[in-house]
């Protein structure tokens, strides 16, 4: 095999890489595929690749139809909820541990992650109505009742929390508010 036998893109290329003078991007610009707009749809129909729906060059992958929840998006959703529940859970051993400051930042943490967490709002709430802050509390277990009408916890605490506040409000003369 002689050299004029090989084809023309190899002895370029070969020419190319013997010689530092161009670079690549420049090469590809002066390519005649690269300004012709019709390449792209050309090579995706000579593949048989749908060009409005291409979830994947691999043509194995192009026959599979996937359902919503495979996609980034709700991955990245269950990613953030399985994250903010392990804050949460280090929040509650840290409450356990009566370090009230790191559970309150791990709280925060998870709810920074995943903003309509439940269980990051009811154990933030408890912590709250701990600390004697029962309005941030009640805010907290009303915002999980609202994202989750039926957790047992929110609803438990939220009662108590607002019997608490309503006895304050007694001593205070503020019956109305009771």
């Amino acid at each position: 095999i002689s050299s004029e036998d090989l084809p023309v893109h190899y002895k370029q290329s070969v020419a190319l890489a013997s010689s530092n003078l161009q670079i690549y991007e420049k090469t590809l610009e002066e390519s005649f595929g690269f300004a012709n707009p019709a390449t792209v749809e050309f090579l995706l129909g000579k593949l048989g690749i749908s060009e409005s729906d291409p979830p994947s060059l691999m043509r194995g992958l192009q026959r599979t139809h996937f359902s919503d929840e495979d996609y980034a998006s709700a991955l990245r959703k269950k990613q953030s909820a399985s994250w903010a529940l392990k804050c949460v859970k280090s929040g509650v051993d840290h409450f356990k541990m009566g370090r009230h400051v790191e559970a309150m930042n791990e709280y925060n943490k998870a709810l920074e992650i995943d903003a309509k967490n439940v269980e990051a709002l009811v154990a933030r709430g408890a912590l709250y109505a701990t600390n004697g802050s029962l309005s941030k509390a009640i805010d907290d277990f009303e915002v999980a009742l609202e994202n989750c009408t039926t957790h047992r916890n929110a609803r438990k605490y939220l009662c108590q929390t607002l019997v608490v506040r309503g006895g304050q409000l007694e001593e205070e003369d503020k019956l109305l508010n009771a």
